[in-house]
């Protein structure tokens, strides 16, 4: 009898312009978020100053087919891009991450609009 081989193999392809987080081992926030995704969100902080006393995020979405704009405001304790990344996700919306100083998020269930960074 064959001895059966105990590796699992892997290969992963990134089709889009930016690096992509992934967790193979774990949940993500929400299973539609890893699946069909072909709508890709960006938004730039490059010209965020961290000051002023910015202690929330504000994020404004749709779920088509309404039109109706959602918001949703969460604390923000570490002032940085993987703070601001950390808040979005615990949000439990869709999969957000970073490249740099652009927070991205890929989805085909929802709209996202604006983000906003506020005392």
């Amino acid at each position: 009898m064959n001895d059966l081989k105990q590796n699992i193999n892997l290969k992963i392809q990134n089709n889009t312009a930016f690096p992509q987080d992934i967790n193979i081992f774990g949940n993500i926030s929400t299973i539609d978020s890893a699946n069909n995704t072909n709508i890709i969100y960006n938004y730039d902080l490059s010209a965020e100053t961290w000051g002023g006393g910015i202690n929330q995020v504000r994020l404004q979405y749709t779920i088509p087919p309404s039109s109706v704009s959602n918001i949703k405001i969460v604390p923000l304790t570490d002032l940085s891009i993987s703070g601001v990344v950390n808040a979005l996700n615990s949000l439990g919306l869709d999969l957000f991450y970073f490249s740099g100083t652009n927070i991205l998020v890929n989805s085909n269930t929802k709209i996202y609009l604006k983000l906003y960074i506020e005392p």
